[in-house]
């Protein structure tokens, strides 16, 4: 009777698990399993209905349970398998994966989920190789295609990844993550277009894939069709309000065409669901929307233990036997003409050789023909172009050079490879000038800054220890800056106008930010606001958002992308640069400080609202730092009315300009030299990573 019991138990549950009702399908097991605890098959099936639910580790323990029952349960020792590949524990799933086989040798899933354990851990071929027996074994299954598909693109086979894809969509239309993978390899080619094909492709076959949605914004974004991508992410949170990603997407598309219906409540939003853990957006997006360093901090961690989990990460690296010269690799997809690369250049030129060995590794795509790049080039002892090779590689290939501090000038921006931080390339990682922030890693040991951008009592919102410099910017002295006469007639500014200008990105401009400059242009008559034309759409906006507030429109003039050493140039046509918050002018703030125009910000407690603060002080022009939005309008306005008080600004400026910490390229690199070899000591002494200053 028990035993009869314990079965119709356990077939109820295997019924729900066929219908992937898994908490009903848990109740059954957990029922039979009460009554009988000798059945293998009811451990083993509860186990797959914790791995529906995600509760991976409870999975496992069953698995386990499984197996001590019985221990030629093969498929038990596969499910095990599966549920330390959702753990990200990969070497320990291939274990039990090669033990299934070696019950069952005819059991595909098996050499399918084994495949996909050695992609994870960049073994490649022997993926193919297990994929390819997985399909003699069973030649219609989908999944071995999807994922062979995503072995050969990271082969950079381009070519058979997308046959397998193919093959995939073949075998079953309804197979949204073949979508999902085919998209992201365009995306990753630079061919949003035939992403967004893919992507709309796959709405026909499912228009509730929230996930869908949100990649199909990524590629509309990259086409500039950025109306469009609001709609796809309007879509996404309809469907799946907490989806990865996606409010924090949202918010900053319709941030940058200045669409700011909501704002407010949408930015409460993000940050209460960042504080409940919610994984809603990328700690770049975050830097514009946010101005508490500790919800920042938190995104960044939420995004990092997403993507890279601890297990997953490489904790301990022994040092290499000390160096004649100590080895810095400068890790970015920016060697090319990109900001990062105007303020380094000089800076990797003049680093002292007889100290420093030093090296690039490139992810970027620009060719090496490309005049910048090829001066970056020459400024490094060794340039390595590995945008071509996986992570793997590049954590090979640095540990084969003995890397000893590893500098990421991406963090969390752009074409960045921070996963091979968290496999560590070097012994000593830290990042600088990319991402404005902390990254919330364990995997990285340092950050850059300065006692300005982050106070000491800031410190405990960085999860990396502080190297506090005089200056944390470097820039280049060589900049080429254009001799042609400019004239405001030129760009549609008024001749005898008092012009004030930003040439920040638009998605920094915040609401409550232009709200300032009005009041600014309001007690300011005969003023103009300078601003960068990133589209009609934006142009529109901005018009609109100046008349709901009772200022003429045409008082906004829309400056077009012009070549760098023009538009460095086109800076001395204004008068004052109003900076934006909470994301200050970086680069864009130096370069209007070296043009001779002086610049007003507003500083927050953020890394990225306190840069234009850290910009003013090395140029000795701290008054013109303002620490609320009252204080901020009111300078710009006695500024405005008080041509001698502008002057003497103007003045001190350029007179500090020459000496000025901000354009001491040399102090800059001694500086940073020493705190190299400080940390590069510190760390073969054998101490752990500690707040450093480095006085002038």
């Amino acid at each position: 009777m028990k035993e009869k019991s314990a079965r119709k138990k356990f077939e109820s549950g295997v019924l729900f698990l066929n219908q992937e009702l898994f908490n009903e399908a848990l109740e059954q097991f957990n029922q039979c399993i009460l009554i009988d605890k000798t059945i293998a098959e009811a451990f083993s099936n509860r186990g797959i209905a914790y791995n529906g639910l995600r509760e991976f580790e409870k999975a496992i323990l069953d698995y386990k349970q499984a197996i001590k029952l019985n221990p030629n349960y093969a498929e038990a020792f596969c499910n095990l398998g599966v549920s330390l590949n959702h753990l990200r524990r990969f070497e320990e799933a291939t274990q039990y994966f090669e033990q299934s086989i070696k019950i069952k040798p005819l059991l595909f899933t098996a050499f399918l989920n084994l495949g996909i354990s050695l992609h994870q851990l960049f073994r490649f071929s022997d993926a193919l190789k297990k994929y390819e027996v997985a399909l003699r074994l069973n030649p219609t299954n989908p999944f071995i295609y999807q994922h062979m598909g995503l072995t050969y693109f990271a082969l950079k086979n381009y070519d058979a990844a997308f046959v397998s894809y193919d093959k995939a969509i073949t075998l079953n239309p309804k197979l949204i993550d073949t979508y999902v993978n085919a998209g992201l390899a365009f995306m990753a080619l630079k061919n949003p277009k035939e992403a967004l094909a893919i992507y709309d492709e796959a709405l026909l076959v499912n228009k509730k894939s929230a996930r869908i949605y949100v990649l199909k914004a990524e590629a509309l974004k990259e086409l500039k069709r950025d109306k469009e991508a609001i709609e796809s992410l309007s879509s996404a949170l309809l469907i799946e309000p907490n989806i990865d990603e996606g409010l924090g997407n949202f918010i900053h598309a319709k941030a940058r065409i200045c669409d700011w219906f909501d704002y407010d409540k949408l930015i409460d939003k993000l940050s209460d669901g960042i504080k409940k853990t919610l994984h809603l957006t990328q700690p770049l997006i975050s830097l514009s929307l946010i101005g508490d360093p500790i919800v920042l901090q938190k995104c960044a961690s939420i995004h990092t233990a997403s993507s890279w989990p601890l297990h997953s990460q490489t904790k301990v690296f022994n040092k290499y036997n000390r160096h004649n010269k100590i080895r810095l690799g400068f890790y970015s997809s920016d060697f090319q003409e990109h900001p990062i690369a105007h303020l380094t250049s000089e800076f990797f030129e003049r680093i002292d050789r007889s100290r420093f060995e030093v090296l690039a590794f490139s992810f970027g795509t620009a060719p090496n023909e490309n005049p910048f790049k090829a001066r970056l080039i020459k400024a490094f002892d060794e340039f390595n172009d590995v945008k071509d090779l996986n992570e793997m590689d590049i954590v090979d290939l640095s540990r084969k050079h003995e890397i000893d501090i590893a500098i990421d000038l991406n963090g969390y921006t752009g074409e960045s490879r921070s996963g091979i931080f968290a496999k560590r390339v070097a012994p000593i990682q830290l990042h600088h000038l990319g991402f404005l922030g902390t990254m919330g890693a364990e995997f990285m040991d340092y950050i850059v800054a300065d006692e300005i951008l982050i106070p000491v009592d800031q410190q405990d919102n960085y999860t990396e220890k502080i190297i506090y410099l005089p200056c944390y910017q470097p820039n280049d002295s060589k900049r080429d800056i254009s001799s042609k006469e400019m004239k405001r007639a030129d760009f549609g500014l008024k001749e005898n106008s008092f012009v004030f200008c930003c040439f920040n990105n638009t998605y920094k401009i915040s609401p409550e930010i232009f709200n300032s400059w009005m009041q600014i242009l309001t007690k300011a008559p005969d003023s103009l606001l300078w601003l960068i034309d990133n589209g009609e759409a934006t142009c529109l906006n901005l018009k609109k958002e100046a008349q709901a507030r009772g200022v003429n429109p045409d008082r906004i003039i829309f400056a077009k992308n012009i070549p760098i050493p023009e538009y460095l140039a086109r800076f001395k046509l204004a008068d004052l640069f109003l900076d934006t918050f909470p994301y200050n002018a970086g680069t864009v703030g130096s370069d209007a400080l070296r043009m001779g125009l002086p610049l007003l910000t507003l500083c927050g407690n953020t890394f990225s609202s306190r840069m234009a603060s850290s910009l003013l002080h090395a140029v000795s022009l701290a008054e013109l730092i303002t620490h609320s939005h009252d204080d901020y309008e009111s300078l710009a306005v006695s500024i405005y009315k008080d041509r001698a008080k502008y002057n003497a600004i103007k003045s001190k400026l350029m007179k500090s300009l020459p000496e000025s910490k901000l354009f001491d390229i040399d102090q800059f690199t001694r500086s940073i030299e020493t705190a190299f070899t400080d940390i590069y000591e510190r760390h073969q002494a054998g101490e752990s990573p500690q707040h450093l200053t480095v006085k002038n």
